[in-house]
């Protein structure tokens, strides 16, 4: 077995694990900014009131907030995968391929 390639590949799993999680994140800060300019411009050209403004804001805060909760849940169930992959190979076998690990 070549232990290098296996750690290799548990690498680029975890190096795609970070970039999928930073993302995410990124999407989610544009969503919650989107909607503030949206709802702020609508409040200033008189179409909605304020408090429809804030309550849509706040609405969609909660929906952000939400996403990026369960991206971290799901980063760390992949993390706790990933430490078990490298537990069985210092215990002797192979990791999975990466098609494998990046589809988990």
């Amino acid at each position: 077995m070549d232990q290098d390639r296996e750690l290799f590949k548990l690498q680029v799993a975890a190096q795609h694990y970070e970039s999928s999680l930073q993302m995410r994140g990124n999407y989610l800060d544009a969503f919650i900014l989107g909607a503030l300019v949206l709802f702020m411009g609508a409040y200033l050209a008189h179409q909605i009131a304020w408090f429809e403004a804030g309550l849509a804001w706040f609405g969609c805060f909660l929906v952000g907030v939400w996403r990026l909760l369960d991206c971290y849940k799901v980063h760390a169930r992949q993390m706790e995968k990933l430490d078990g992959h490298l537990q069985k190979l210092e215990n002797g076998q192979h990791a999975p391929t990466l098609k494998e690990l990046l589809g988990e």
